[in-house]
């Protein structure tokens, strides 16, 4: 009996998604907290799925990220590495050859 009602929430979001404007994190949190605190499903067994030592990496993984790049240091190292230090490849569709041997060349 389970299954039917993991059908009618994924259902649920797909017409959600697709033909709403509601926001799509709000929407899937809402289908989250129906299925988890429906008495069909066991919550216990669902969250003992969640790999939490991952969830909290990448939740730290983006706190951290943010930081850095608020504070500026990103470009400052790319400045102090200078033009050998960074062997990024130009944006695409800034050069017709970008990403050929005659496209940048840099004698470092």
């Amino acid at each position: 009996m389970g299954d039917g009602l993991n059908l009618a929430a994924a259902g649920a979001l797909l017409v959600v998604f697709l033909i709403t404007r509601w926001p799509r994190d709000v929407a899937t949190l809402t289908g989250a907290g129906v299925l988890l605190t429906s008495r069909r499903m066991h919550s216990r067994r669902t969250l003992g799925l969640v790999d939490w030592e991952l969830l909290v990496l990448f939740t730290g993984l983006f706190v951290v990220n943010n930081a850095t790049e608020s504070t500026g240091l990103p470009s400052v190292a790319d400045h102090l590495a200078g033009p050998c230090g960074s062997r990024r490849p130009p944006p695409l569709g800034s050069e017709p050859n970008a990403y050929t041997a005659d496209a940048v060349k840099v004698s470092c």
